[in-house]
């Protein structure tokens, strides 16, 4: 499928329950091989529920985020996760990829030239989310940025060509993540900067613009 010229590429709301006017979780919906672009006014690509599945989709030239997955209520009441593989956010004003649920499993995806490459947000609940072989590159701010967010796992992601961080994890209340053989090079800032009790393993940074690796908090 392609979707361009339009409000948003695919918006999926919850079910609006007529008793009581809560929104209620809607249907988890697979997406494959889809083309969006030019997505503008609700300014995203792919706006859906937490439990769906993207494999292979792109998403370009939004006015706002390219992918953006959002709990119907918060705190998150969804809890089964997205999963997501193989799918490239690119040229989008706001975030690659905006991460508001828990238990997300991402692989192999790429996100570049937008504001952040991979943004995780405390706003939806976020934690537990597993993020393993994905990109981040050319995109204004950090590669990937984690939020106050707990208990996260990142394993062979790459960030690069970042203008401020290549991976993030900030917030006081951030604890329980794990950097393990991440690669950071040719940022803005700092390659990897940690400022909480989150534990990093094998990683690698160089010619970076600001320190290689920065702590500055209790480190695992």
């Amino acid at each position: 499928n392609t979707v361009y010229n339009s409000s948003a590429g695919f918006y999926a709301d919850g079910i609006i329950d007529d008793s009581s006017g809560d929104i209620q979780s809607g249907t988890p919906a697979t997406y494959i091989l889809n083309k969006v672009y030019d997505a503008g006014l609700l300014s995203v690509g792919f706006h859906t529920e937490s439990g769906s599945i993207y494999t292979s989709n792109i998403v370009y030239n939004s006015s706002g985020s390219c992918f953006s997955v959002v709990s119907v209520e918060t705190p998150d009441v969804g809890g089964s996760g997205s999963t997501y593989v193989n799918n490239t956010a690119m040229n989008c004003t706001d975030y690659g990829f905006d991460m508001e649920v828990t238990d997300l499993t991402m692989t192999n995806n790429t996100a570049h030239d937008s504001s952040y490459g991979f943004y995780f947000s405390t706003s939806g609940n976020t934690e537990g989310e597993t993020l393993t072989n994905n990109t981040a590159y050319d995109n204004t701010n950090d590669g990937f940025y984690l939020d106050d967010t707990n208990n996260n796992v990142l394993t062979d992601n790459t960030a690069y060509d970042n203008g401020g961080y290549g991976f993030t994890l900030a917030g006081v209340s951030s604890s329980g993540n794990q950097l393990d053989n991440n690669l950071a090079y040719e940022n803005g800032n700092t390659g990897i900067y940690v400022d909480s009790a989150n534990g990093i393993g094998g990683s690698y940074s160089y010619s970076n613009q600001g320190d290689g690796i920065r702590i500055t908090g209790i480190v695992d």
